[in-house]
């Protein structure tokens, strides 16, 4: 059992003893899976609407016990093993590997992948809560936690088969940082406009993706990307496809980084797709709704923005 999963079923165990009195005095002192909650009703803002449409989210300015303990916990974790590399980190614009690893170990990396995939089984306000606490310290590092809970993890869990899920959701709840490449020189989160093609094998088996993504966060360090790619172009938008690329395939280059003002830990990169030949198995959900996902996916994608703003204000 994961080092995390220990310590969520000892704090439950905690917390069925003794609910009166919970308090941040357990070890880790700021681990996430200290402190995960059997709360269901707010997973994500995208499945929190029942069948009737009521809306059952608690408002985000309202924070139960567990995600106030959520937040002190990266508040802690922010403040002592992450502020003293802030300066240095800017200075080499790039986010160091043993910061980075930190972040899947205290759970930050996989807030609301289910614990039976490694991840810390959180909801969506707890995700954002890591996002704003990680702002008010690195924004840099905020950026690669946003996009890599927000977006990739999200995706494979609302998107995903489960043989999808069953390959990756482990992978990126514990070392795999995740990218999302979607933008282009000529649609930027205009998703309806990009050029890159994905052409599929005749036996169906694979697809060859060819095109150039610009802007990507998260590229330099991204085990994993998410590609939005058009597997149709004659049915325009209604052709657009998700794939999950693992970043060594042959084929796949990740170009420089941008020279930044701001953010210059955070890696922003073109990626290359060149004769990439990706199994059929690793489209996300259906061919041809990917413009669909990605329209849902950016919206909490935003709320994470939103997020980092705050942190930042703080």
């Amino acid at each position: 059992m994961a080092a995390n999963s220990v310590c969520r079923v000892a704090m439950r165990r905690h917390f069925a003893r003794n609910a009166s009195s919970r308090r941040l005095s357990a070890r880790p002192t700021y681990g996430i899976g200290t402190y995960a909650t059997d709360r269901h009703f707010s997973s994500s803002v995208l499945q929190d609407v029942d069948q009737g449409g009521l809306d059952h989210r608690m408002p985000l300015t309202t924070f139960s016990e567990d995600e106030e303990m959520v937040r002190d916990a990266v508040r802690a974790w922010a403040n002592q093993e992450l502020k003293p590399f802030v300066r240095e980190m800017d200075d080499d614009c790039k986010t160091r590997p043993d910061v980075i690893q930190g972040l899947f170990d205290h759970g930050f990396m996989g807030m609301e992948i289910p614990e039976k995939w490694g991840g810390s089984g959180m909801n969506f306000t707890s995700a954002c809560l890591v996002v704003e606490e990680l702002s008010r310290v690195d924004p840099s590092v905020s950026i690669l936690v946003d996009i890599h809970n927000t977006l990739t993890n999200n995706a494979v869990r609302f998107w995903g088969s489960e043989q999808l899920k069953e390959k990756w959701l482990p992978r990126l709840a514990s070392n795999c940082v995740s990218s999302f490449a979607l933008s282009e020189a000529g649609s930027g989160t205009d998703a309806f406009a990009m050029r890159t093609i994905a052409n599929q094998s005749e036996d169906g088996s694979y697809f060859t993706l060819n095109g150039e993504k610009l802007w990507i966060s998260n590229s330099r360090e991204a085990g994993v990307f998410l590609v939005f790619a058009n597997a149709n172009p004659a049915l325009k938008h209604k052709g657009i496809t998700a794939f999950m690329v693992d970043a060594k395939t042959e084929g796949v280059h990740v170009g420089k980084p941008e020279k930044k003002l701001g953010l210059r830990a955070s890696s922003t990169c073109p990626v290359i797709f060149e004769n990439v030949k990706v199994d059929s198995e690793e489209v996300l959900g259906e061919v041809g709704l990917g413009y669909k996902y990605c329209i849902n996916i950016l919206n909490e994608g935003r709320i994470g923005i939103a997020s980092q703003q705050i942190g930042v204000g703080k």
